[in-house]
Protein backbone atom coordinates (compact mmCIF):
# COMPACT_ATOMS: atom_id res chain seq x y z
CA UNK A 1 0.00 0.00 0.00
CA UNK A 2 1.39 3.53 -0.87
CA UNK A 3 1.53 6.13 1.38
CA UNK A 4 -1.11 9.06 0.78
CA UNK A 5 -0.06 12.27 -0.43
CA UNK A 6 -0.97 15.36 1.50
CA UNK A 7 -1.65 18.34 -1.16
CA UNK A 8 -1.95 21.89 0.11
CA UNK A 9 -4.14 24.43 -1.70
CA UNK A 10 -0.91 25.78 -3.65
CA UNK A 11 -0.51 21.83 -4.83
CA UNK A 12 -3.64 21.85 -6.61
CA UNK A 13 -3.88 25.48 -7.60
CA UNK A 14 -0.78 24.33 -9.56
CA UNK A 15 -2.68 21.06 -11.29
CA UNK A 16 -5.55 23.25 -11.98
CA UNK A 17 -3.92 26.24 -13.40
CA UNK A 18 -1.18 23.77 -15.89
CA UNK A 19 2.00 25.48 -13.66
CA UNK A 20 4.78 24.08 -13.70
CA UNK A 21 5.49 21.06 -11.10
CA UNK A 22 1.81 20.35 -11.91
CA UNK A 23 2.91 16.58 -13.59
CA UNK A 24 4.36 15.66 -10.14
CA UNK A 25 0.52 16.74 -8.29
CA UNK A 26 -0.90 14.68 -11.11
CA UNK A 27 1.35 11.51 -10.44
CA UNK A 28 0.11 11.88 -6.69
CA UNK A 29 -3.48 12.61 -6.97
CA UNK A 30 -4.96 9.32 -7.27
CA UNK A 31 -3.68 8.86 -3.72
CA UNK A 32 -4.03 12.16 -1.82
CA UNK A 33 -6.01 13.62 0.53
CA UNK A 34 -6.58 17.40 1.29
CA UNK A 35 -7.44 18.94 4.28
CA UNK A 36 -11.03 21.27 4.86
CA UNK A 37 -9.03 24.64 4.68
CA UNK A 38 -6.58 24.18 1.90
CA UNK A 39 -9.68 22.80 -0.28
CA UNK A 40 -12.04 25.83 0.87
CA UNK A 41 -8.84 28.02 0.08
CA UNK A 42 -9.28 26.02 -3.73
CA UNK A 43 -12.57 27.22 -3.68
CA UNK A 44 -12.73 30.18 -3.00
CA UNK A 45 -9.62 31.49 -5.32
CA UNK A 46 -11.78 29.51 -7.93
CA UNK A 47 -14.46 31.31 -7.13
CA UNK A 48 -12.95 34.89 -7.40
CA UNK A 49 -11.89 33.46 -11.14
CA UNK A 50 -15.72 33.43 -11.98
CA UNK A 51 -16.36 29.70 -11.41
CA UNK A 52 -20.14 28.69 -10.34
CA UNK A 53 -20.61 26.43 -7.47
Amino acid sequence: MSKAAVLDASALLCLLNGEQGSERVLEALPRAVIGAANLAEVVSKLRERGLSV
